[in-house]
């Protein structure tokens, strides 16, 4: 059994959604606990937390923040799991669509980041997930991400995109961390529903869509 719910708090549109996964326990009311969560979920849209239940598992879709780009106040987010016996494993898909997939990604702890990348690129991305992810667990942002392309993911070819990324320097007028380009660009395939980070460069790549 999935349940969700969303904490009763009437003066903000940011809450959480929590979601557990139960099984039969000795007793009705001890059931046998698989899994809990809990994410942030914007109350100012109508998808507040849509279960969808799978033979072998669940999914639940929700509206909550985008952190790559202030000027995208929200995004679709997707928690998907299978369920084997007791365990309980997340799979794809992680997002609806290629940047949404790139801001969840870097959102993860790399433990479970490395799940979804190009393996030969292991150094290179481990990198940029550290450089991305820190700035915000430590609270020691020295610069600003926002998207280049509008959408976000440029299509270069049937299930491959380009997430391009400008960062600015904070506080304004300041200078960007050493090494780091004033634009990237990570290229996102689709394969089998499930995307994958193949590679990150300072170079756009020309390719037609």
């Amino acid at each position: 059994m999935v349940t969700a719910n969303v904490n009763p708090w009437c003066t903000s549109n940011w809450q959480n959604i929590r979601y557990q996964v139960f099984r039969e326990g000795v007793s009705p009311y001890q059931p046998k606990i698989l899994l809990q969560q809990a994410e942030t979920v914007y109350l100012g849209s109508e998808n507040h937390g849509t279960i969808t239940v799978q033979p072998d598992g669940f999914r639940i879709e929700f509206d909550a923040g985008q952190q790559l780009d202030a000027g995208i106040l929200i995004r679709r987010h997707i928690v998907a799991y299978r369920v084997a016996g007791d365990r309980v494993a997340r799979i794809a898909p992680i997002a609806a669509e290629p940047g949404g997939f790139l801001d969840e990604w870097v959102s993860m702890p790399w433990e479970e980041a490395e799940r979804w990348i190009e393996p030969s690129e292991f150094a290179i991305l481990s990198e940029w997930h550290e450089r991305l992810r820190a700035a915000r667990l430590k609270n020691d942002i020295h610069f600003f991400t926002r998207f280049l392309f509008d959408p976000p993911a440029f299509k270069m070819k049937k299930g491959l995109w380009q997430v391009g990324i400008r960062f600015s320097p904070y506080p304004e007028g300041g200078a960007l961390p050493a090494g780091m380009p004033e634009e990237v660009y990570f290229t996102v395939g689709l394969t089998d529903g499930a995307y994958l980070l193949r590679s990150v460069s300072p170079l756009k790549r020309e390719t037609g869509r």
